[in-house]
């Protein structure tokens, strides 16, 4: 691995566990997010930069959301998988992170992978690992499952494109024109690494 790659790993270790360590009060938690972490090469993210910036929250229950502007870089010489998230929590409600892969030309979204159900630790910030990495293919996007109430806020961004639902969530399909187009960004991002064996 080159220096510069090796710095980033090593700077984004060191401001990632401290910061999970300062906002959970879960030391055990803290512990295995490090261990992951620093066990973690090349690691990469998308999602917005600043997940404190969400100004506005969804009233309704039940949502389901796919961030199409940004999907998560797939490189076929390369295997990832997308391995931990942070989200931005307004209320304590449950949220589920989801894996998909979708292209223009489908009528459904796949559903290829996602978290379990979880409680936010805390109102602000929060970051997980997942308990089984998703492997990362082409056209592969993330999103969240929001069942009981709003969590997550977001911001209007111009020329931003998410699909949301509030049709009840359904796997491992589902239909396209069940979505609507909307220029919100959501407070979350995804991590992916290489795959480890």
């Amino acid at each position: 691995m080159r220096k510069s790659a090796t710095r980033l790993v090593l700077l984004a270790t060191a401001v990632l566990a401290a910061a999970c360590g300062q906002n959970s009060g879960d030391t055990g938690a803290a512990a295995e997010f490090d261990r992951v972490w620093a066990a973690a090469v090349n690691i990469d993210s998308v999602g917005v930069s600043n997940i404190a910036e969400g100004d506005t929250i969804v009233s309704e229950s039940g949502l389901t959301m796919y961030e199409t502007t940004g999907p998560i870089r797939y490189d076929p010489d390369n295997l990832t998988e997308l391995f931990a998230w942070e989200f931005y929590a307004e209320s304590l409600n449950p949220v589920k992170l989801l894996v998909a892969r979708f292209t223009h030309d489908r009528a459904e979204f796949e559903l290829i992978g996602e978290s379990e159900v979880v409680i936010p630790r805390q109102l602000g910030p929060n970051r997980l690992i997942l308990r089984e990495p998703v492997p990362i293919g082409p056209d592969t996007m993330y999103g969240l499952f929001q069942p009981e109430g709003p969590v997550v806020p977001f911001r209007k961004i111009r020329n931003w494109k998410s699909m949301l639902t509030v049709k009840s969530f359904e796997r491992p399909l589902m239909r396209r024109d069940w979505f609507a187009v909307y220029g919100w960004r959501f407070a979350m991002k995804v991590f992916w690494r290489d795959a480890q064996f």
